[in-house]
């Protein structure tokens, strides 16, 4: 576990990640079978001594036994529970059961499906079948926050404020937490997309060749031209517009790749390989225009709340989400901050 730095604001912890499968079975797996088990943490601290900067979260179930986890109901919106303090991992673990989002275990799906405020978490292709289907919640952790700052001598709520990520750590074994993505969507259709392991902005993308039946080649399909011959091209999966062009027809056999990855494999011959295709991808923020820039996420307007819809899950696109990450531990903390 990673210790939490002692600075104002608000901090959430995501501690003691690992990785495993879910069956046994041999050889490589692809990187829609890894799963995470995952504990979830926060810790709260008051903002100076004339004001509470409180979290909360927002839920879509009731929640009946919320006292029993130190919740108080907001009056006013019977969905909003406060934190008395802390916001402790059985709480949080409460809440993602509740409403039937992952408690435990994670799967690995894509946020290839995400645009702007509408949130489409999708769960992998399978082998020559590149449909897209939503997640079920119990894929990854949605975490609804809200934000609110009390003041402390009139009990009345603080309005006008922005709430950032003043510091966020992402470490652990292994390329495990490289995997993780953050996407949030905040007040006023803020939106986006965030690599805490990246100290830099850059995308994600959402396609390509595959190796899912784990034979070393690329996975291809075959038909049958106007000609009647017939014609095999590698098979594109993902997200992408327009049609995929193609190389030269592959001549020779260079063998079964030994990579051990479900993203690198040999193009096998008499298949005309890849060569391009216009894959949809998503640019992420970095920690450093998260936390550096202060990146605005949401803001508390005149009702004195700020919401901040939060999904953490693994994203199967990244070229690291693959067998050998299995066992490795990871773990996360974020300080919440406003000004």
């Amino acid at each position: 576990m990673i210790p939490i730095k002692k600075r104002r604001g608000l901090a959430l912890l995501v501690s003691a990640l690992s990785l495993t499968t879910i069956v046994a079975v041999s050889g490589t797996l692809a990187w829609y079978q890894v799963h995470v088990h995952a504990d979830v943490e926060y810790n709260g601290t008051s903002v100076g001594n004339s004001t509470k900067f409180q979290i909360g979260l927002k839920s879509s179930a009731t929640l009946t036994n919320y006292e029993s986890y130190n919740f108080t109901r907001d009056t006013t919106d019977t969905s909003i529970y406060w934190a008395n303090g802390d916001l402790s991992s059985d709480a949080i673990m409460y809440y993602l059961e509740s409403n039937g989002y992952a408690t435990n275990v994670l799967n690995c799906v894509t946020a290839a499906g995400c645009y702007d405020t509408d949130v489409d978490l999708t769960t992998s292709p399978s082998y020559l079948d590149n449909t897209k289907t939503s997640a079920s919640s119990s894929y990854y952790i949605r975490l609804n926050f809200v934000f609110r700052i009390i003041n402390m001598n009139t009990g009345g709520l603080i309005t006008n404020k922005d709430i950032f990520i003043s510091d966020a750590i992402l470490d652990g074994e292994g390329n495990a937490y490289k995997c993780l993505r953050m996407y949030y969507v905040g007040n006023d259709s803020s939106s986006g997309l965030v690599n805490l392991s990246e100290d830099y902005d850059g995308n994600d993308v959402y396609g390509g060749p595959l190796d899912l039946n784990t034979d070393g080649y690329y996975d291809y399909i075959s038909d049958v031209d106007t000609g009647g011959s017939i014609v095999s091209n590698e098979f594109a999966y993902g997200y992408y517009s327009g049609t995929p062009s193609y190389g030269e027809l592959v001549t020779t056999d260079p063998g079964p790749s030994t990579s051990g990855s479900t993203f690198v494999g040999n193009h096998h011959k008499d298949v005309y390989p890849i060569a391009s295709g216009s894959y949809s991808s998503s640019d992420y923020i970095g920690r450093n225009t998260l936390c550096e820039n202060e990146t605005v996420l949401t803001s508390i307007g005149n009702t004195g709340y700020a919401t901040l819809d939060t999904y953490l899950f693994l994203e199967g696109w990244d070229k690291n989400c693959i067998n050998n990450i299995m066992g490795d531990r990871f773990g996360l903390v974020m300080t919440f901050e406003s000004k």
